[in-house]
């Protein structure tokens, strides 16, 4: 039978490693502009790079709750419709919420993991493994 003190090495060992500086992560800020009867996102991959997600993904997320469709040209997403940039950023911080932070720890630090029918976000900095909904 193991002592105390080697089970709790043993389960320390089996910790993920935790980010040692907790510096503030600010969520980007989407830049965009109105020509015509379109909107357009002109640093669109930056922004889903920066939270390191893949820009097809926040393409939908952006587009289902703009309710419209749209297309990834470059570093551009352009779409129908006039959507203001507040509208746009507040999207933005609901895609954070529901794609990127852990709902633990609050860290953007997170594998986003997207099956057919099911999705887990896995946290790299404290380890917690949760289910998202799939777009």
């Amino acid at each position: 039978m193991k002592s105390y003190e080697e089970l709790l090495k043993k389960a320390k060992e089996q910790l993920p490693e935790v980010a040692s500086e907790k510096a503030r992560f600010e969520i980007p800020v989407f830049e965009s502009f109105i020509q015509g009867s379109e909107t357009i996102i002109s640093n669109f991959v930056e922004v889903a790079n920066k939270v390191e997600r893949d820009p097809a993904h926040l393409q939908k997320f952006i587009l289902s709750e703009a309710g419209t469709s749209g297309t990834l040209s470059g570093q551009r997403l352009t779409f129908k419709g006039n959507k203001t940039p507040k509208f746009l950023n507040l999207k933005l911080s609901d895609y954070y919420k529901a794609f990127v932070a852990c709902k633990q720890c609050d860290l953007p630090d997170t594998i986003l993991n997207e099956g057919d029918d099911s999705a887990e976000l896995k946290c790299k900095a404290c380890g917690t493994n949760y289910m998202v909904k799939v777009l």
